[in-house]
Formats: structure tokens, C-alpha cells, sequence
């Protein structure tokens, strides 16, 4: 499940990425835990779209059904953690 998970916000990125920009994946440990950072060179979200993000059935883009970041979301949660989303 965290393979999929992963998959899923990288495929968000990717999506949300125009051509010719970047997707960047980061990590570093934290006392008992690993905080991962993917970050895009997309348009960012709107604070209505960022505040939803995750919600089932509302995807922010014309494709998908907002189930990936759900996913994602439920096993990162699973293991202790959370999952963040921020938009600039």
C-alpha cells in the first residue's frame, strides 16, 4: 500500500506539472519517522482546491475521482504518520 500511495502523489505531481517542468521527491529522517516531500512546478492550487484536497469525488482536475490522495492519505496514517498538502 505504500508503493501505491507514493505512485499516487507522484502522479498527482506529474499531472499537475506542465511540460518541460519539474517533479522533485526529498526525504529526510525525523526522530523516529521519515518526512518525503514531492513537490511540482504546477500553478499551485487555489486555498478552496487545497482546502478539499483529499475529499472523495473531488478531484481538482478534469480526470480522476480524488481517491489517490484519499488513499494515500489513509495509509500514511496507518503507519502514524499524516500527510500534508501546501500549495505556493
Amino acid at each position: 500500500r505504500v508503493k501505491e500511495a507514493a505512485l499516487n502523489l507522484l502522479l498527482n505531481a506529474l499531472d499537475a506539472t506542465p511540460r518541460g517542468g519539474a517533479v522533485r521527491v526529498s526525504w529526510e529522517p525525523i526522530t523516529d519517522a521519515l518526512r518525503v516531500t514531492v513537490e511540482d512546478d504546477g500553478p499551485g492550487m487555489s486555498p478552496e482546491v487545497l482546502a478539499r484536497v483529499g475529499d472523495a469525488f473531488f478531484p481538482p482536475r478534469d480526470v480522476g475521482t480524488g481517491l489517490g490522495v484519499r488513499l494515500a492519505r489513509r495509509v500514511a496514517e496507518a503507519h502514524g504518520g499524516t500527510l500534508e498538502f501546501d500549495s505556493a
